[in-house]
């Protein structure tokens, strides 16, 4: 699987050169056209799909090593997985979706990540999990600095409160 930014919108993209596929984890919910080609009035399609499949064949294609996955990355059909609980509202929590992503998905399409639509509490619980993972990795040099500015950061919520 592969993480790709794009606009503050993260994606996994997993990669079947065997089943010919190249399947798009996206957590916003966008308008796709039918046959998920690109719809030269529908920006959202292309964002969502075109983009980083030439992104990732570009990529690819970039390294003497891997030129020839980039060019099979061209031929590939490009699909949305499709999660009940994706939300055209929230555009926050992308990075919070993409860890979620890589943490469960094995590539079973009965996939369940165990997010609900709207579930805000469970948002905020991996969040935090995330975060304190994140901050206090051993490899973090500046997780020092992270923790001085959310101490001042909550000091000065606690005084304003």
């Amino acid at each position: 699987m592969l993480e790709m930014m794009h606009a503050f919108d993260l994606r996994v993209i997993k990669v079947d050169f065997v089943g010919d596929i190249l399947e798009i984890l996206a957590s916003q919910k966008v308008k796709l056209v039918a046959d998920l080609l690109l719809d030269k009035a529908t920006k959202s399609s292309y964002d969502l799909i075109v983009l980083p499949k030439q992104s990732l064949a570009h990529f690819l294609m970039s390294h003497n090593e891997t030129r020839s996955k980039g060019e099979a990355v061209h031929g590939l059909e490009s699909v949305v997985v499709k999660m009940s609980w994706r939300s055209t509202t929230n555009v926050d929590d992308c990075g919070v979706y993409t860890m979620r992503h890589m943490e469960t998905f094995k590539g079973d399409p009965k996939w369940v990540c165990g997010l609900k639509k709207n579930d805000v509490a469970t948002l905020e619980k991996l969040r935090l999990s995330y975060c304190g993972a994140l901050v206090f990795f051993k490899g973090i040099v500046v997780s020092k600095m992270i923790i001085d500015r959310a101490q001042e950061f909550t000091k000065k919520k606690l005084q304003t409160a």
